[in-house]
């Protein structure tokens, strides 16, 4: 067993005034996978889960921790995330990063409406331009 600490600060100064600020964020991981990763303009799916583990998949409930970094200097990276009965999708421009700290999410169209949370099934990307590159760091309790 280990402790994943993660810092996410973001340092500005406006109007002559620090605004910037600093959170950490501490988890209990037995596992760690980190990958870079060569894009293409389809969509892949580079994390999946499951009820249990298999290869290139994770187990449901086991996610502490996922961040995924565009890499690229000037090409977007979509990121597809599926559920059992919804698809969501987010963009990352370049340098941006994407984070989770939980497997659980959920996608409705009724703004008035109560998710029903529940396990990912998998986390897709895909480049507006081919040769980008994402970097993937995922934490596994």
């Amino acid at each position: 067993m280990a402790t994943l600490t993660v810092t996410i600060t973001e340092a500005v100064t406006l109007s002559g005034s620090d605004r910037g600020t600093s959170n950490t964020f501490s988890t209990a991981i037995t596992e760690v996978d980190h990958r870079i990763l060569d894009l293409t303009t389809a969509y892949i799916n580079y994390v999946e889960f499951a009820p249990t583990r298999g290869a290139g998949q994770y187990a449901d409930g086991t996610l502490s921790y996922i961040r995924i970094t565009n890499l690229d200097g000037t090409a977007t990276v979509n990121i597809r995330v599926r559920g059992s009965d919804y698809t969501s999708w987010f963009k990352l421009d370049p340098g941006g990063s994407f984070i989770l700290t939980d497997q659980t999410s959920d996608a409705i169209a009724d703004t008035t409406g109560t998710p029903s949370l529940a396990n990912l099934d998998s986390l897709a990307l895909l480049t507006s331009a081919g040769g980008s590159q994402a970097e993937i760091f995922v934490g596994i309790a």
